[in-house]
């Protein structure tokens, strides 16, 4: 079963909560549309930037995840190179995170699919 629901942070912007329900394991990642995304601690960062270095992802990988909120308020443990070029660094919250991935977002003026809550 696959979970997607958006949520209206509190600096203002909304992102897209999924959660994959697979057996004996819950996948969780908020997603920036069009930016990038949280995840959690089944995240390999270094397959990403070694593996697709020309795409230039946008991923953080954070642990000890149980529910979705737990995105918002965890520290990052790890970024992709793209990530840590526009601020996202291993300590700072979800919040902090995601609030650095609607600004870049913002700034590159690709907004994708507009999402409504």
């Amino acid at each position: 079963m696959i979970n997607v629901t958006p949520l209206k942070l509190a600096e203002g912007g909304t992102v897209l909560g999924v959660e994959v329900l697979l057996p004996q394991t819950k996948l969780m990642a908020m997603v920036v549309p069009s930016a990038g995304y949280l995840m959690c601690g089944v995240l390999n960062i270094e397959a990403l930037d070694r593996l697709h270095p020309e795409r230039q992802i946008v991923a953080a990988r954070m642990e000890g995840i149980r529910v979705l909120e737990d995105l918002l308020k965890m520290e990052v443990k790890s970024a992709t190179k793209k990530a840590e070029d526009i601020g996202i660094r291993p300590g700072m919250t979800g919040n902090q995170a995601l609030a650095a991935m609607l600004n870049y977002r913002n700034k590159t003026g690709d907004c994708g699919a507009a999402i409504t809550a």
